[in-house]
């Protein structure tokens, strides 16, 4: 069927007996999420020797780690309803691309300014893959195989994040042809074109028929009371929280109680809001959803002052660090 008349593909339309093409989709599909979850530790092992050859601050080294998840929080809701719309594989490939591209430009920038900047376009990239990764791995597999590619999907993410600060450190270390901590973003190249040629003919369009309207007012809302948020809590202690800062953060609790009032009343009309929250009213999905704020707060916080603190503090390599 044509790119531009598929309807949505669900998991029921995959065959009993998964094909060579299915796994080999998969393994692409699974490229992209190692990559994603690489560059969410790999850069904190990088973090004191791109701090010295670029000059960075530490709201700027701050920002350098922060930024990339900031953009994956604030575009992931509105990148699966895009991915509706416009085609889930479409939106893939595209993405993949992205992300490779951005990838090459962080290990270009000549400045913590430039290296911010790319950064966040890398986590938007990653965000517009990462939503549309396992409706397409559903689609792939029948319900008989979810647990089992799940399970590998989950597996691929666990080790990817291990592994960050142990190849980060061999980068480093290494020093790859004279690249330094630039390394670490352009190996990203080759396993970016990998995934591209792998998942690119083989992934279903899953597109779907009737889109919903896209939620403008929900994107406006969050992405601001986000960025407003998190800006703060990442300069704060340098800038010696001056008012704007307080301010920024008051207005944060405004926007995003407008959110949490807009998505209700979007809800509760028959519309698609960029967030269900009635799912909030399942007890088993806000604690499982505040055990993993808890958990990604202190893994984020531990990797970030480990590095900063045995490299600058210890003299340990960036190798050792990893290891470590």
């Amino acid at each position: 069927m044509a790119a531009n008349t598929t309807p949505v593909v669900s998991s029921s339309t995959a065959p009993d007996t998964p094909t060579r093409a299915a796994w080999l989709a998969l393994a692409g599909c699974l490229l992209g999420v190692f990559m994603q979850m690489l560059d969410t530790t790999i850069v904190n092992i990088a973090l004191p020797d791109l701090t010295v050859d670029l000059g960075a601050a530490t709201s700027e080294q701050l920002f350098v780690l922060s930024v990339y998840t900031l953009a994956f929080a604030c575009t992931l809701l509105t990148a699966a309803t895009l991915g509706g719309r416009l085609g889930r594989r479409r939106m893939f490939i595209f993405a993949m691309v992205a992300f490779t591209v951005t990838s090459v430009l962080c290990g270009l920038a000549r400045s913590p300014l430039e290296l911010i900047i790319c950064r966040g376009a890398q986590g938007m990239s990653a965000a517009l893959m990462s939503a549309q990764t396992l409706a397409l791995i559903a689609a792939l597999f029948p319900k008989s195989r979810h647990g089992a590619v799940f399970g590998i999907y989950g597996a691929v993410a666990g080790l990817a994040a291990m592994l960050g600060p142990v190849l980060g450190g061999l980068l480093v270390t290494g020093d790859l042809f004279g690249w330094g901590w630039r390394a670490i973003f352009f190996v990203n190249v080759p396993i970016g074109i990998v995934a591209c040629v792998l998942a690119g003919r083989r992934l279903p369009q899953m597109r779907d028929a009737d889109p919903p309207r896209l939620d403008l007012v929900g994107v406006a809302l969050s992405t601001a009371g986000l960025f407003l948020l998190l800006y703060p809590l990442a300069v704060g202690r340098e800038q010696n929280w001056p008012p704007r800062l307080w301010a920024m953060m008051g207005a944060a609790v405004v926007l995003l109680g407008l959110f949490v009032v807009v998505e209700r009343r979007l809800l509760r009309s028959g519309g698609a809001p960029l967030l269900r929250l009635d799912l909030f009213a399942s007890r088993r999905f806000s604690v499982g959803l505040l055990l993993s704020l808890l958990f990604f707060s202190v893994f984020a916080g531990f990797f970030f002052t480990v590095s900063v603190a045995t490299q600058f503090g210890l003299g340990y390599s960036a190798l050792r660090t990893g290891l470590l």
